[in-house]
């Protein structure tokens, strides 16, 4: 989910940032097509670095909060955004600013409560050196019936 809105919110931005700026900024002058041009090529990445996250056999709760901080600081930063530099947004840009923060705020807590159900594997081999001699173990979990009493 996030990195498929990443990707949607992306398009606009690299296909069509100069018809974008007008809508989001009061008074947009040119570097800023550019400037959003760069923040889609942003999210293109950061949709990639989600994907990659989400087809990784053994992620942890580690890397899924790591993308959760990175949600976090969007929106911190969408509202520092409206908060600080308002009066250079349309209304229309501040309701698309704060819509966008508002769906990333819902998809990384989302991600948040999600990753707390991660459980962390279980380590399946060990390889040491004892005594001159190279050792390894391999453990696993195995499912055995309960022991019966008076057996």
């Amino acid at each position: 989910m996030n990195g498929l809105f990443s990707i949607l919110t992306a398009v606009p931005l690299l296909l069509a940032a100069g018809l974008v700026a007008p809508v989001l900024f009061a008074d947009p002058v040119v570097w800023l097509a550019l400037g959003l041009r760069g923040l889609g090529a942003g999210r293109v990445g950061f949709a990639v670095l989600v994907y990659a996250v989400s087809q990784y056999k053994f992620v942890s709760r580690a890397m899924v909060n790591e993308i959760v901080l990175l949600d976090v600081l969007w929106v911190l930063g969408s509202i520092a955004l409206i908060a600080f530099f308002g009066h250079l947004l349309t209304a229309n840009g501040t309701l698309i600013v704060a819509a966008v923060a508002a769906t990333v705020a819902f998809i990384a807590i989302s991600q948040f409560v999600s990753a707390a159900r991660i459980v962390k594997p279980i380590p399946g081999a060990n390889v040491e050196m004892r005594d001159g001699k190279l050792r390894a173990t391999v453990k696993r979990p195995c499912a055995r019936p309960p022991r019966r009493s008076g057996m």
